[in-house]
């Protein structure tokens, strides 16, 4: 996905500096070459990327190379401009946006939302015979870059399907039951195991305990435990859901378009070899004592039933939690309850509840 996540303040005033990030994608895009691209939900300085003429063609296109591939949207995003971003008063310039400030090249509507699909091709049909019309009472050629650019993506895609070899072929493609015998189909390769790794490396913010803001005692003087050791210095308390949530850390498009629902965590992650942040730090810590207690969720709700602190600490209070985000704009918009919602893991109380804005916090108390 290109340039996800809240990249708002990572370009300076005159625009010329990218993420931090690009370098990385830079080399992948050269060495891979990808077929395909998924543009994001991500506005980059207020501009929403689906309609960013910056990052989709003279990011994208021309210094990462990507010329004839094919630029997918994000799910509905074309109609985001009007609905989400704001920035198109209605379907048909949210459409010209696209059309004329990006490259995109398909449009992802839901399989089956047919209202949606037949408002894109009436909204282009009108676009094309409003310029037509144009150009016969001008006598000039004002509708040449629309339909180039309609030519021009009908190309790309077409292109694909030949490197496919989707003209000759047939393909059958049949959905995992999810009643059938799965087992070892959601093992990952040991290939993109060591992807992800170095992706999830790169992604990570290490902050140091400078000035000792937290009464954290050197490591060397308090890892090293032993049957006559006093008991520890340090109690940890680690707070929040997502602390002690394979599925919360992983995000959408972990083995699910929703991410893995919270219930089969066991299922999905059975091969092993990952912690959550609190199994983590209660195995890195043998000399400490660690605490959890889940508090309440994103929506507020009281989950300290899944705690497992013996100490006594103050019991959340979720009538102090304020989840009434209609009412909290624009410090929290829709469309942020939204995005959370899409890279969020499922649940089994609320959809809403999947909302991965939701993070984890941490104290110490001594």
């Amino acid at each position: 996905v290109l340039l996800n996540g809240n990249n708002n303040n990572n370009n300076n005033a005159s625009g010329k500096k990218t993420q931090s990030g690009t370098t990385a994608r830079r080399t992948r895009s050269s060495s891979s070459r990808p077929m395909t691209v998924m543009e994001s939900y991500t506005e980059i300085d207020g501009v929403p990327n689906v309609a960013n003429r910056r990052t989709l063609d003279k990011l994208l296109r021309k210094e990462l190379g990507f010329k004839e591939g094919v630029l997918v949207t994000d799910y509905n995003e074309i109609a985001n401009l009007e609905k989400w971003h704001h920035v198109a008063a209605g379907g048909d310039e949210a459409l010209w946006k696209a059309m004329a400030d990006g490259t995109i090249d398909v449009s992802m509507i839901g399989h089956g939302n047919e209202t949606d699909i037949r408002a894109f091709f009436e909204g282009m049909e009108r676009l094309l015979a409003s310029e037509s019309e144009r150009e016969r009472e001008t006598g000039g050629d004002v509708g040449k870059r629309l339909k180039d650019r309609v030519r021009e993506s009908a190309r790309r895609v077409l292109q694909l399907k030949r490197d496919l070899n989707m003209f000759r072929e047939s393909f059958l493609l049949k959905p995992l039951d999810e009643k059938e015998d799965t087992k070892g189909q959601h093992n990952p390769s040991k290939t993109d195991l060591a992807t992800v790794l170095d992706m999830t490396r790169q992604s990570i913010v290490l902050t140091k305990n400078d000035n000792k803001t937290l009464p954290l005692i050197k490591p060397a003087a308090n890892l090293v435990a032993t049957a006559a050791a006093e008991p520890p210095p340090l109690r940890i308390l680690v707070t929040g859901p997502t602390s002690n949530s394979l599925s919360f850390q992983s995000g959408g498009w972990t083995g699910e378009w929703e991410g893995v629902n919270s219930n089969n965590e066991n299922e999905w992650f059975a091969y092993g070899g990952y912690e959550t942040v609190l199994g983590a730090l209660q195995k890195e810590t043998k000399a400490f004592s660690v605490d959890y207690e889940c508090g309440v969720d994103i929506m507020g709700n009281d989950c300290s039933s899944s705690s497992s602190s013996s100490s006594t600490f103050a019991k959340p209070d979720s009538g102090n939690v304020d989840d009434n985000f209609d009412e909290l704009r624009p410090h929290y918009n829709l469309l942020d309850a939204v995005r959370g919602w899409i890279h969020g893991p499922s649940s089994s109380s609320s959809a809403s509840a999947q909302t991965s804005s939701s993070s984890s916090s941490s104290s110490s108390s001594s």
